[in-house]
């Protein structure tokens, strides 16, 4: 069983067992069709990320997304015979399995 804390003397004691990354995401405004691909992409229960981690280069690792944030933004005006373009923000973080 791990062991964290603080002795009697006052000394930090800390057993760590792993660390794993987590990636916070905050996405550009989206159009319905890209938010509906990027939710569809996170949605596995673990998915494959590659990405340029500040410490060790190019990195392929397993993550999960277990919820995202979706908010409304604007419907563009659209043309005669033309629907408006809806655009939204998506945020969402990736953790390391």
């Amino acid at each position: 069983m791990p062991n964290a804390g603080r002795n009697m003397l006052g000394t930090m004691i800390r057993d760590r067992i792993a660390t794993k990354i987590r990636l916070d995401i905050t996405c550009r405004p989206l159009t319905n069709t890209e938010h509906k691909t990027l939710l569809t992409l996170i949605a596995p229960v673990q998915i494959q990320v590659q990405y340029d981690d500040p410490l060790q280069g190019i990195v392929t690792k397993t993550m999960y997304a277990n919820n995202h944030a979706s908010t409304f933004l604007i419907k563009r005006a659209g043309t005669p015979g033309h629907a408006g373009i809806e655009y939204w923000e998506c945020s969402f973080p990736l953790i390391e399995i």
